[in-house]
């Protein structure tokens, strides 16, 4: 099965929280692209996503369209570990190798009609953790924060400190039977 073609979706994405910031960088929305790689009536979906004091959604974008589309475009799909070398050798940034990698592994699980897991030698576990990430707020927000994501039925957090207060904040929470973060 050889690759057919790949497009490109660019799409900016809200952040459910619009005040996220980290002691780097603040950010209302993320830039996201979304890669199809189609071949024989299937198509593969992979995804990179752009940081705001990294490297821009353009750059990431222009990746996409060359080298990668001239590096895919007519390889044959069971070539995963080589097409992902060319595409390392040619310096692609490891975001875009990466959205490849997923996009041909999706691509592969569905010609075979088998998720992904089976491919990469069978499910470990039925269930997995999901962790949220909460950026830094003052205190009483972060407990705020916490405590709703909680409600939801969150149970890990991973917990942007950015001052002495917030460390203290995370203590506090801590007694009020916050676990995992």
């Amino acid at each position: 099965m050889n690759v057919d073609g790949i497009d490109v979706v660019r799409a900016t994405m809200p952040r459910v929280d619009p005040q996220w910031r980290t002691a780097s960088y603040a950010a209302s929305s993320v830039e996201g692209l979304i890669l199809q790689v189609h071949a024989d009536g299937h198509t593969g979906l992979g995804a990179a996503i752009a940081r705001p004091n990294g490297t821009p959604a353009d750059v990431l974008e222009r990746a996409f369209i060359d080298p990668v589309r001239r590096l895919l475009v007519g390889r044959d799909v069971s070539a995963h570990t080589l097409i992902l070398h060319s595409l390392q050798m040619a310096e692609v940034h490891r975001s875009v190798v990466s959205a490849v990698d997923m996009a041909l592994y999706d691509l592969l699980g569905k010609a075979v009609n088998l998720p992904c897991h089976a491919l990469w030698g069978g499910a470990v576990s039925s269930t997995l953790q999901i962790v949220r990430m909460v950026g830094i707020k003052p205190p009483a927000e972060l407990v705020t924060a916490v405590g709703s994501m909680m409600e939801e039925g969150f149970t890990h957090f991973k917990v942007k400190l950015g001052t002495a207060e917030l460390v203290t904040a995370v203590g506090s929470m801590m007694e009020e039977g916050f676990t995992h973060f």
